[in-house]
C-alpha cells in the first residue's frame, strides 16, 4: 500500500517536472537556449578535434586534447538529438494540451448540444427526473410542493393552454411543472413497460411551452434543450410505433430547436456588441477571444436547428397539402427560421467588429491558431486550419443567401458594406480569425447610370445591390428605417471612394444617398451627404459646383459643415456685397463653432471669422484700422481701398480667399 502511494507520488512529480521542462523547451526561449548551447559545444569540439599545431606540446598532451574533443563532439550530437526531439514533440502536441477556452468546440457534447442536465451524473446531483428537467429552474418555485402528477402529459398540456388563454399564469405554471417532471410508471403486470409515444410527444410540447416563457438564455435554456433533445431521440427510436406522432414530434422539435437557437444567438450577439463598442483598451484579448469562442461554438447547434427546421417545414407543408389546418404553425416556423438566419448574421457582423481587439501577433491569438490547427487536423477538416471562424461564417453567409426574406437580404447587404469599407488595420485580425471567405480585392465597373468609366470594389457593388433589393421588397413600418440605413451605407461608400480618389463614383453615391434620404423624409441625413459632396468639390477646386451642393444642403437642414462652406464659398465668389452680408457670414461661422468634423476645419473657421470681423471693423473705421492686422496682404488691400475706394471698402473681403489650402489634402479628405 505504502509502496503504491510512493510510486504514484513519484510518478506525479516526474510528470509535472517533465511537463515543465517540455513547456520551457517548446518555447522560443528554450529553442534559442538549446541552439546556443549546440553552437558553443560544436565550436569547442572543432577546436579540440582540429587543434592548432604546437610543437612545444608533448604527444601525451595532444592525445588528451583529442579525447576531450571526442567527448565534446558526442555532447554536441546529444544536444542536437534532444533539440530534434523537442521540435517533433512540439509539432505533435496533443489537442488536450490546449488551454481551456481556446478550443471553439469546447463545451459541446457528441450530439452537438451543450452538456447540461441531460447527463446521468448531473441528473443525480441536481435531482432531475429521468424523463425531464426540474421545472422550478425555469418557472420558479410553486406555491405548494409539486409531486409527480397522476395526470398524463396530454391532459396537463391542455390544462396549461387553457389556463394561458384565460390569463391564469399560476395554473399554467403548475400544469407545466407537473408535465415536466412526469415519469411513466409501468403497471404491476408489466405489459406496458414503455410510455405511449403520444404522451412523450405531449411532454415535448410542455418543454416547448416552457421555452417560450424564458426571457433569455443560460443554464435554464440549455437544460430545456438538452432534455428536449433526449426525449426527441427516444421518440425517433420508436418512430415506427406511431408514424403520425413521430411526424408531429419532428415539427415540435423544429420549433423548440429554432426558438432556443434564436435566444442563444441574440444573447451572444448582444455580448459581442457590448465588447465591440467598449472604449479602446478596455477589453482584453482574453475577454474578446472568450466571446468569439462562444460565437464559434454555435455552429453545431445552428446546423442542428437548420436541419430540424427543414424537416419540420417539409412535414407541415405535406400536412397542409393533405388538408390539415397547420397554416399558422407553418408560417410561424418559416418566420422563425428567417429570423434565426438574420440573428446569426447580426452576430457575425458583431464578431467582425470585435475581432480587431485580438491582434494577430498577440500570444493568445497565436495559441488559438495553434490549437485550431491541431483540432482541424485531428478531424481531417477541409476548412482553413488557421481561421477558427472560417466555417461558421461560410455557413451563415450560405444560409443568408438562401433566405428570401427582405430582412435577410438587407442585413447581408450591410455585412458586405462593412467589409467593403473596412480599414486596412483590421485585416490582419480578420485573416487570423475568419480567413478570407468571400474576400476580394477586385474592382468592378460601376453599375450606376452614366458611370461607365468608374470602378468600385466588388464588395461595395455587391452590398449596394443587396441593400437596394432588400429595401425594394420591404413593406410596412420597416421601409423608412431601412431606407435611412441604406442612405447611410451609401454615404460611407462615397466617403471611402473619395479617400481613394475615385471621385466620379463618390459623387454618384453622395447624390444617391441624399436622394434616398429626401424620398423618405430624412432631411438631416440628406443635408449631411450634400455637405460632404460640397466639401469634395471644394477640395478638387470645383467651387461653383460646391456652392450649389452646400446651398441645397442648407435648404434642407442646418448642417454645420454646409454652413461653414457656404460662408467661405460665398466670400470667395464675391457674393458679400455689403456690411450686412459680411455680418451674416460672420454670424453663420460663429454658430457652427465647435461643431465641425475636425480640428483643422475648426482652425480655418476661427481664422475666417476673425478676418470677417476685422474687415467689418475696417469698413467702418479709419485707415488706422488697416494697421491692426498681422497679414501683409490684408494690410495692403485695406490701405489701397481706403485711398482709392473710400465709399465702399467692404466688398474687398471677397478679394482675399478663405478656402482651405489644397496642399493639406490628406487631413482634409479624412473629413469627407
Amino acid at each position: 500500500m505504502v509502496f503504491a502511494l510512493v510510486a504514484d507520488a513519484t510518478l506525479e512529480v516526474a510528470t509535472s517536472v517533465t511537463d515543465y521542462i517540455l513547456g520551457i523547451s517548446c518555447s522560443i526561449h528554450g529553442v534559442a537556449l538549446f541552439l546556443g548551447a549546440l553552437a558553443f559545444m560544436a565550436y569547442n569540439a572543432m577546436t579540440q578535434v582540429f587543434p592548432v599545431p604546437d610543437r612545444r606540446k608533448s604527444a601525451a598532451v595532444e592525445l588528451s586534447r583529442t579525447l576531450k574533443g571526442g567527448r565534446a563532439g558526442l555532447a554536441a550530437v546529444g544536444i542536437a538529438a534532444f533539440a530534434a526531439f523537442i521540435a517533433l514533440h512540439a509539432s505533435g502536441t496533443d489537442p488536450a494540451s490546449c488551454p481551456a477556452g481556446l478550443d471553439f468546440d469546447d463545451g459541446l457534447d457528441s450530439s452537438g448540444g451543450f452538456v447540461t442536465l441531460g447527463d446521468p451524473q448531473l441528473q443525480h446531483e441536481s435531482g432531475v427526473d429521468a424523463q425531464g428537467i426540474h421545472a422550478t429552474h425555469v418557472l420558479g418555485e410553486p406555491e405548494t410542493p409539486t409531486q409527480t402528477s397522476s395526470e398524463m402529459p396530454s391532459e396537463l398540456i391542455r390544462r396549461a393552454i387553457a389556463a394561458s388563454d384565460v390569463g391564469d399564469k399560476l395554473g399554467q405554471r403548475t400544469a407545466l411543472q407537473a408535465c415536466a417532471v412526469w415519469a411513466w410508471i409501468p403497471n404491476e403486470q408489466g405489459n406496458d413497460p414503455a410510455a405511449p409515444p403520444n404522451e412523450l410527444f405531449s411532454q415535448l410540447e410542455c418543454y416547448g411551452e416552457m421555452l417560450e416563457r424564458l426571457d433569455a438564455g443560460g443554464y435554464e435554456l440549455e437544460s430545456l434543450v438538452s432534455s428536449s433533445r433526449k426525449l426527441y431521440k427516444v421518440l425517433e427510436k420508436r418512430s415506427e410505433e406511431d408514424i403520425d406522432t413521430w411526424a408531429s414530434a419532428q415539427a415540435e422539435w423544429a420549433r423548440v430547436s429554432t426558438s432556443a437557437m434564436l435566444k442563444r444567438s441574440s444573447q451572444i450577439a448582444d455580448e459581442l456588441k457590448k465588447l465591440g463598442k467598449a472604449k479602446p483598451g478596455s477589453v482584453s484579448v482574453v475577454q474578446a477571444l472568450a466571446s468569439l469562442r462562444k460565437f464559434g461554438a454555435l455552429e453545431r447547434v445552428f446546423r442542428e436547428a437548420l436541419s430540424a427546421s427543414h424537416v419540420g417545414i417539409s412535414i407541415l407543408q405535406r400536412a397542409s397539402e393533405a388538408g390539415h389546418d397547420v397554416g399558422d404553425d407553418l408560417e410561424e416556423l418559416w418566420n422563425t427560421r428567417a429570423l434565426l438566419r438574420v440573428r446569426m448574421l447580426r452576430a457575425l457582423r458583431e464578431a467582425r467588429i470585435l475581432a480587431p481587439s485580438t491582434p494577430a501577433h498577440s500570444p493568445e491569438v497565436k495559441e488559438l491558431l495553434r490549437c485550431s490547427s491541431i483540432h482541424a487536423s485531428s478531424r481531417s477538416s477541409k476548412s482553413k486550419a488557421a481561421a477558427p471562424l472560417w466555417s461558421i461564417e461560410g455557413l451563415i453567409l450560405e444560409e443568408a443567401h438562401a433566405e428570401s426574406d427582405p430582412s435577410a437580404t438587407f442585413s447581408l447587404g450591410e455585412y458586405w458594406s462593412e467589409r467593403g469599407v473596412a480599414p486596412d488595420k483590421v485585416l490582419p485580425s480578420w485573416r487570423a480569425i475568419f480567413g478570407d471567405t468571400g474576400a476580394s480585392t477586385v474592382w468592378v465597373r460601376d453599375a450606376g447610370e452614366g458611370q461607365d468609366s468608374s470602378h468600385v470594389p466588388e464588395e461595395i457593388a455587391k452590398a449596394e445591390e443587396l441593400l437596394k433589393l432588400g429595401c425594394d421588397n420591404t413593406v410596412g413600418a420597416d421601409v423608412s428605417e431601412r431606407a435611412a440605413l441604406r442612405s447611410l451605407r451609401l454615404y460611407q461608400h462615397a466617403k471611402f471612394l473619395a479617400q481613394k480618389h475615385h471621385d466620379a463614383a463618390a459623387e454618384l453615391r453622395y447624390r444617391l444617398s441624399a436622394n434616398v434620404a429626401v424620398e423618405h423624409h430624412r432631411k438631416r441625413l440628406a443635408a449631411h451627404s450634400l455637405a460632404r459632396l460640397g466639401y469634395l468639390y471644394t477640395l478638387r477646386g470645383r467651387h461653383s459646383e460646391a456652392l450649389v451642393a452646400v446651398e441645397e444642403s442648407v435648404a434642407l437642414a442646418k448642417d454645420p459643415l454646409a454652413q461653414y462652406l457656404q460662408s467661405v464659398l460665398r466670400r470667395n465668389a464675391g457674393e458679400l456685397k455689403n456690411s450686412e452680408d459680411v455680418l451674416a457670414a460672420e454670424v453663420q461661422l460663429n454658430e457652427v463653432a465647435g461643431l465641425l468634423p475636425s480640428k483643422y476645419l475648426e482652425e480655418q473657421r476661427a481664422k475666417s471669422s476673425a478676418e470677417l470681423k476685422w474687415w467689418r471693423a475696417a469698413a467702418g473705421g479709419s485707415a488706422k484700422q488697416c494697421f491692426r492686422t498681422q497679414d501683409a496682404a490684408n494690410f495692403l488691400v485695406c490701405l489701397l481701398c481706403k485711398m482709392f475706394l473710400p465709399g465702399s471698402p467692404t466688398p474687398v473681403v471677397s478679394l482675399v480667399p478663405s478656402l482651405p489650402k489644397t496642399e493639406r489634402t490628406l487631413p482634409q479628405e479624412e473629413d469627407l
